[in-house]
């Protein structure tokens, strides 16, 4: 009798552990997720509304997180890291006629971009001379760590400011960009805009200011914001609500007035979009007439299972 209930007692915890390793085997694998495809400014209006649009960029990301690969504005990147160097090394596709080879160095210290310098090389299919182009940008930080002023060391009159950024309670409040003709000699700004801000009173979000005409974006003014995200010294303190534009010269261009931003999340609590509502105003051979938006308009993230 007692080796009945052994046996009985030997069976059951058998038959236990086989049943909590089915269970262990039957608990999915949790995905983790990462952005992978950023495009501005979506409308989904037929017909679209917005004077400015964007095309999107994708990128890829190596095992230590870097971006290796970078796809936008017709251009295929390739990315390499080191400690004081990011570069960026890119063909055109998708252009007729011509061949564009793009460089894009951005130098470090401390973690920040200190310097950056893009040179391109166009080459045409036609009978005609090849064009080149070099940029330099340096970058200048406040005594807190925040970016304070991107400049040009190349203009004729000497070292000139591109971007002034003016900091308040751990917010950047304002920034001037300032527009040269991209022929040196010409001395004086084509245009002057400043950028006032608002924010919400919440603990900053990463990614809320992958967006246009955040300061994020102004320095480089492109859809590059996660080359550049981490690496501009101190972040905001909290989440940018809107943004008013006002322009010092007469812009006969479309151009934006206003914009606001507000963050969308899934179910996982991941920001997936950034909704936007506005106004701008149209080309001056049209009247010039101001619109206001107020649907229909985001910034939208696209993520990917990360890869092991």
């Amino acid at each position: 009798m007692k080796n009945f209930i052994y046996l009985l007692i030997l069976f059951c915890i058998v038959i236990f552990n086989s049943c909590s390793k089915d269970n262990e085997e039957l608990v999915p694998e949790e995905k983790e997720w990462e952005v992978t495809r950023l495009k501005m400014l979506e409308d989904t209006n037929d017909p679209n509304i917005l004077p400015i649009t964007y095309d999107p960029v994708e990128w890829k990301r190596n095992a230590n997180g870097e971006i290796q690969q970078f796809s936008g504005f017709y251009m295929d990147w390739d990315v390499s890291h080191s400690e004081h160097l990011i570069q960026l090394t890119g063909i055109s596709k998708n252009m007729s006629g011509l061949t564009v080879y793009d460089t894009l160095r951005l130098s470090l210290e401390n973690g920040r971009i200190a310097r950056t310098m893009k040179s391109a090389r166009y080459v045409y299919q036609e009978d005609r001379n090849d064009s080149y182009e070099v940029r330099s940008r340096n970058f200048y930080y406040d005594e807190q760590g925040y970016l304070s002023r991107v400049t040009d060391p190349n203009r004729a009159n000497g070292e000139q400011d591109l971007y002034r950024a003016t900091v308040e309670n751990g917010n950047v409040v304002k920034v001037e960009t300032i527009t040269y003709s991209d022929n040196i000699a010409y001395l004086e700004p084509f245009q002057i805009t400043t950028h006032s801000y608002a924010y919400d009173n919440n603990d900053y979000i990463q990614m809320n200011d992958w967006a246009p005409y955040t300061p994020l974006y102004l320095v480089d003014e492109s859809a590059r914001v996660m080359l550049y995200d981490g690496l501009l010294g101190k972040k905001n303190k909290n989440n940018i609500r809107s943004v008013d534009l006002q322009y010092k010269m007469l812009d006969v261009t479309p151009h934006f007035n206003k914009l606001t931003y507000e963050l969308k999340f899934d179910e996982q609590n991941k920001p997936i979009a950034i909704k936007h509502t506005g106004r701008f105003t149209g080309h001056a051979v049209e009247g010039g007439k101001q619109f206001d938006f107020t649907d229909n308009i985001e910034t939208v993230f696209t993520y990917t299972v990360k890869e092991n």
